[in-house]
C-alpha cells in the first residue's frame, strides 16, 4: 500500500519516484497499523498537502480498509470548526 501511495503521489506531483521521499506515502500504512494495533473502529488523518490527500484517498479507496479511514485537509477542517 505504501508503494502504491508513493507511485500515485509521484504521479500527482509530477516527480520521479526515486526523487520523492516516502514520508507522506507511509501515512497509508500507518493508518492501517493504528487501526489494527489499537483496535479502533475508524482512524482519521488531517493533512495539509492536497496531493498527498488525493494519493492516500485513492490508494485506500482500492482496499477493504476504505470504510475505516477518513483523510481530510487541514484548511477544510479549520473552516468546518470555525
Amino acid at each position: 500500500m505504501v508503494d502504491e501511495a508513493h507511485r500515485e503521489l509521484a504521479k500527482l506531483k509530477q516527480e520521479r519516484e526515486n526523487e520523492l521521499p516516502k514520508t507522506d506515502a507511509k501515512f497509508a500504512g500507518n493508518l492501517v497499523q493504528i487501526r489494527v494495533s489499537e483496535g479502533h473502529d475508524s482512524v482519521g488523518l488531517i493533512i495539509d498537502d492536497r496531493n498527498t490527500e488525493r494519493a492516500l484517498s485513492q490508494v485506500l479507496s482500492e482496499t477493504e480498509y476504505e470504510q475505516f479511514f477518513r483523510i481530510l485537509r487541514g484548511p477544510e477542517v479549520l473552516e468546518e470548526i470555525q
